[in-house]
């Protein structure tokens, strides 16, 4: 169900000079009436940081930590206690210090250290998932092998020793040498069998979409809240990150990173096997200041509902609903930065589909009304054609203001460009939703093959108009072709209208979609950057991130949560510094009209010639922005991803 606008946008009044008949307005960007309800709050004065990919997060995760002096709240989709989270050197594991190793030192110190992860048990459908996902490497309900002649064998042992330890069960081995630690407490949760779920998503979803949503939930949030009890000290992290060794880059993408790790270290890269850990590519916000309240309420509610049975102490503030209780007594108006507040409004945003939550799901339909200049998508999952149908009906409404209140020709309308940037759907059953998604941007020929299934499905269809000869002829060119099961995704998809660029150009829309490859300085190999970030940024004014992603389990079903503030100066630098890493030169200037339709236009040129580059392996890429493309046609059977921790996409059911 998609939200509804006429309740978000929130009607305000605005006095009229006498002496020029003008009036001053400001767009509305966060959720107002979230804001009046008390829920939500849009908090002033917060003091904001902006990290690029894991090398540049991690380290300032890892100070925060080591300065703690009360509390540690992490809340993971996974965890991996082998992870390096500090500066990396050298090739060989462990290149730096272990997540692990933190945690248990400022718990040691007498830091209560909380890790809440998903998780739903051994022998439940969600374990099975989580396990293909890789989300709690050694994690003693999974199988383990201990051959000591693998290369892997190190990593693995010390996986398992550290989770022995930390859920004070019976070691696998007699030779653990950690010491117990009691202000190390972990704690899991899963969603249950929610009914509400099937009412809160698109309306077109088949049973078994349906189902699967239902009955393969994730908790995907990843946020980290360090000393809320000393609110001058208090410091908050909200990121698409996991902590998963798979899942460190640096802003370089360099083609074969040592730092990174070998393929025995995380999941090997299926179209690279002999290379290390594939490229990936995301971004977090560091945050003090009071919007650490709302980040604050999300986990105490979160740590004193989750499942208790991997805490050996119990006692832990008492019985459920005592963190809650514990954590009232903290001064909120002591919640001030303690460097100068540089973002003028913060808004904490989630999806909760027990509370039925989706304040992240309508602040995205309420930026993409609001966007007149350029929307820019950085996200890994792109599937969500619901909201390439809300950007073209909010447009059209736009145009027909503008000319008939307004007195504005077509062509004197400034066209909206939209950036989207999105890596190849990792696993076949991620094509069908892919594709209706870009195909209602009038970009469907990007998935030549798929689409060209598409179309010979509208061809054979048979129509409205059509004679008895016309149909007995596509009667018999269909047989064989449209029976399938495996085709079932394209009938779907030809049943969609057609859009094509012509019908966007009309809307004045002007759409890029690129995906992001570097490559080997010594050869001319390319290799895909693989885009796990969930960004949003509108107009140089408006910004949100997090663990949402653009698919219908991030924005009505899954746990999720995303920071979203407004302010020009600040995300002005944050834009010029996410486009000059991915495009070079292009970082769109100033964000003028001129510069922001110069820069659309010259990134497709730049996408076009390293397209090329990528096919034929014979130039050198400039920067890393692609024209996205995929070859794939017909979408084989369901299969859950093994890389990417959402797990069962939007529109292939299990």
């Amino acid at each position: 169900m998609k939200p509804d606008l006429a309740k978000i946008l929130i009607p305000s009044r605005h006095p009229v000079g006498e002496d020029n008949c003008r009036a001053t307005i400001t767009r509305q960007w966060l959720l107002e009436q979230r804001h009046l309800s008390g829920d939500h709050a849009i908090v002033q004065n917060s003091h904001l940081d902006f990290f690029i990919c894991a090398s540049e997060a991690f380290p300032e995760i890892e100070a925060d930590i080591s300065r703690a002096t009360k509390s540690v709240d992490l809340i993971c989709f996974g965890f991996d206690p082998a992870m390096e989270i500090s500066l990396r050197h050298g090739a060989t594991w462990p290149r730096g210090k272990r997540y692990g190793d933190l945690l248990l030192e400022v718990a040691n110190r007498g830091v209560v250290v909380r890790l809440l992860v998903w998780y739903a048990g051994d022998g439940h459908l969600i374990e099975a998932a989580g396990r293909m996902a890789n989300n709690l490497p050694g994690h003693p309900a999974w199988s383990s092998v201990q051959d000591k002649k693998s290369p892997d064998y190190a990593i693995r042992r010390y996986r398992e020793d550290w989770w022995d330890n930390a859920m004070q069960t019976l070691p696998r081995s007699s030779s653990n040498p950690f010491t117990r630690c009691s202000n190390l407490h972990v704690r899991h949760r899963a969603l249950p069998l929610i009914d509400t779920m099937l009412t809160v998503g698109p309306s077109d979803l088949t049973n078994i979409q349906k189902m699967s949503l239902v009955r393969v939930g994730t908790h995907h949030q990843k946020p980290i809240l360090i000393d809320y009890e000393v609110p001058e000290a208090a410091v908050g992290y909200v990121m698409g990150l996991n902590s998963l060794t798979d899942y460190w880059d640096t802003p370089r993408h360099r083609y074969d990173e040592p730092l990174r790790g070998k393929a025995w270290e995380g999941s090997a890269d299926k179209k690279n096997p002999m290379l290390g850990l594939k490229p990936y590519r995301d971004y977090a916000i560091r945050v003090e200041g009071p919007a650490l309240v709302d980040l604050n309420s999300n986990f105490t509610a979160a740590w004193d509902s989750a499942e208790k049975n991997w805490n050996p102490h119990h006692q832990d503030f008492g019985a459920p609903g005592s963190l809650v209780a514990h954590r009232m007594s903290a001064n909120k108006e002591r919640l001030v930065a303690r460097a100068a507040p540089n973002c003028k409004q913060v808004q904490i945003l989630r999806t909760d589909a027990i509370s039925g939550d989706q304040t992240i799901q309508e602040l995205y339909w309420l930026v993409t009304n609001q966007a007149r200049q350029y929307l820019y998508i950085e996200n890994q999952y792109f599937q969500n054609d619901e909201w390439a149908a809300l950007l073209k009906e909010r447009r059209q409404i736009t145009l027909r203001g503008l000319k008939n209140n307004c007195g504005m020709a077509k062509e004197d309308i400034p066209p909206l460009h939209v950036f989207i940037v999105i890596p190849e759907p990792e696993q076949d059953g991620m094509i069908p939703a892919t594709y209706d998604t870009i195909a209602a941007l009038g970009q469907g020929q990007q998935m030549a093959k798929y689409d060209a299934g598409v179309k010979q499905f509208r061809e054979l269809t048979p129509g409205p108009d059509d004679r008895m000869l016309e149909l007995a002829k596509k009667y018999l060119r269909s047989i064989g072709k449209l029976d399938s099961p495996l085709l079932n995704d394209m009938k779907d998809s030809a049943k969609k209208p057609v859009v094509t660029k012509a019908d966007m150009d009309k809307l004045g829309i002007k759409v890029l979609i690129a995906k992001l490859y570097t490559q080997d300085q010594r050869t001319a190999a390319t290799r895909e950057i693989y885009i796990h970030s969930k960004l949003l940024i509108a107009d140089d004014v408006f910004f949100t991130l997090g663990s949402a992603n653009l698919n219908v389990r991030s924005m009505c079903c899954d746990g999720e949560i995303n920071i979203a503030g407004t302010d020009p100066a600040w995300i002005k630098t944050m834009r010029k510094r996410v486009w000059s890493n991915i495009a070079g030169e292009l970082d769109g200037g100033d964000g003028s009209l001129k510069n922001i339709e110069d820069t659309h236009s010259n990134w497709i040129k730049k996408m076009d010639k390293n397209a090329k580059t990528v096919k034929y392996q014979n130039d050198r890429l400039d920067a890393h922005i692609v024209t996205f493309s995929d070859d794939r046609g017909i979408t084989l059977s369901p299969r859950i991803s093994q890389r990417d921790e959402t797990l069962i996409p939007d529109t292939v059911q299990a």
